[in-house]
């Protein structure tokens, strides 16, 4: 019964894969030109989204439950297990969501500060294909943590947040959560920082869980 309490009382991170989609009918990522648009993921404005996300849960979640995004992300060719302009290193190594969940389950609670991720430290683990002169195509999927002072609130509040991001509940103990409408303020920040139209639609995923280290 003890160590039950101590579960239900400790904090819990749920990690999401978040894939936003192209838009309809033209199916890809260009900018208002129609050109292919690259970018340097390392000057990207992740803090930006951590801040435009939690924008987006504020008044359906208390302000005691935390939300990170990574610092890093796989770009769209990654996700679909494409490389435009060499050979691709992903034979062999699962499909994105498989790599991500690689990568988050060797995560601790000190990676987690100020609403960043430090997830890029195991950038090996999702990236499989090599820079064009250090830049990538647009973002293709990147893990969004939703931190709970402790475990109790999970389900009070956990459906609330995929709703306000995803556009999408979380009824089931399944992987995907389907495919929803993303917040406006996601959706916003994609297109400020990778420079090309995204569509409404995105796909979600639970990736898995952190909790802190046993003493």
């Amino acid at each position: 019964m003890t160590m039950i309490a101590v579960n239900r009382n400790a904090p819990i991170a749920y990690h999401f894969l978040f894939a936003p989609h192209s838009p309809e009918p033209e199916g890809v990522l260009v900018d208002a030109a129609g050109m292919p648009v690259l970018t340097d993921y390392q000057a990207v404005d992740w803090k930006a989204l951590a801040v435009s996300a939690r924008s987006a849960i504020d008044g359906v979640v208390p302000k005691g439950i935390q939300l990170f995004v990574a610092d890093d992300a796989a770009d769209v060719f990654e996700v679909l297990n494409l490389c435009p302009w060499s050979v691709s290193s992903h034979v062999g190594r699962g499909d994105f969501y498989s790599r991500f969940k690689t990568a988050v389950e060797k995560l601790e609670m000190a990676d987690m500060r100020s609403g960043i991720t430090s997830l890029s430290q195991y950038a090996d683990d999702y990236h499989v294909n090599v820079p064009s002169a250090g830049r990538r195509p647009p973002l293709g999927g990147i893990i969004i943590t939703v931190k709970f002072p402790n475990a109790s609130h999970v389900g009070d509040y956990l459906h609330n947040v995929t709703h306000a991001l995803f556009g999408q509940i979380r009824r089931d103990n399944g992987l995907a959560l389907g495919v929803g409408d993303m917040s406006p303020a996601l959706l916003s920040w994609l297109e400020n920082q990778f420079g090309v139209a995204y569509g409404r639609r995105c796909e979600s995923y639970f990736v898995g869980t952190t909790r802190p280290r046993p003493h």
